[in-house]
């Protein structure tokens, strides 16, 4: 439906508004994550306090959708600030530190061969990024403070929607790109998980057998999943190819 979205309840009465109708469960909470995105965006735009009033009406609404409380959210707010900081100090973090005096760059990943109960693979097809239509496991950069473990846990749960614990390390890669001097260590993670897979900005997560996936699988996952398969270790990809 072209122009759709949600509205504040008095909005229909007050602008005499008759072309709406009452969402379900499952669209209502997808609008009010768009709804987050617009508010955000207008915040950022405008840095007013009107603005950001929107933005934390939002956050209430998606708070009680999800069946919890905003105590519950200062809660867990409250520990992650024991454990990582605030953001009071102004620190910005420049990236990975590059090594010596040349511009090449080490990079490290963690990524993450998910597994459930049908032995198929927890996967997602690349929306940006010069991969995109591939399909790919989940995982990412590793944050300052992070263990690998850590690091596999948030990205697949930023990436899919899917909460993922017990990881374990089953091997690493090397990627290499001579024309551009950048290099990558990946740490690869096995961890039995389940649940349904949601879209996320990085891609569309989806639960595929390998022979499902396996024409579209870029490079980099299907030698991942074929050396988690055969257990091996280790492998290396120096300009888009195994050697």
């Amino acid at each position: 439906m072209a122009g759709k979205k949600l509205v504040r309840d008095k909005i229909p009465e007050l602008f005499n508004l008759t072309n709406n109708y009452i969402a379900d469960d499952e669209e209502y909470y997808l609008e009010l994550v768009n709804k987050l995105k617009e508010e955000t965006s207008e915040f950022a735009h405008d840095h007013e306090l009107e603005e950001l009033a929107d933005v934390v009406e939002v956050i209430h609404a998606i708070v009680k959708a999800k069946g919890s409380s905003m105590e519950e959210i200062e809660k867990i707010r409250e520990e992650k600030a024991e454990k990582r900081g605030r953001f009071d100090k102004k620190i910005i973090w420049k990236g990975n530190q590059r090594i010596g005096e040349s511009q090449d760059i080490i990079r490290l990943n963690a990524n993450a061969i998910v597994t459930n109960s049908d032995g198929k693979f927890l996967l997602i097809r690349l929306k940006k990024g010069p991969f995109k239509g591939g399909l790919c496991i989940p995982g990412g950069g590793v944050m300052p403070g992070e263990l690998s473990n850590e690091a596999a846990k948030r990205e697949v749960l930023e990436e899919t929607g899917v909460s993922v614990s017990g990881f374990n390390v089953c091997g690493f890669c090397e990627l290499k790109h001579n024309s551009s001097g950048k290099q990558k260590v990946v740490m690869l993670l096995h961890a039995k998980g389940e649940g349904e897979p949601k879209d996320t900005e990085e891609g569309e997560a989806r639960w595929m057998t390998y022979d499902e996936a396996k024409h579209e699988l870029i490079i980099f996952a299907d030698e991942a999943i074929k050396m988690w398969q055969e257990g091996r270790t280790h492998f290396r990809i120096v300009n888009e190819r195994v050697v």
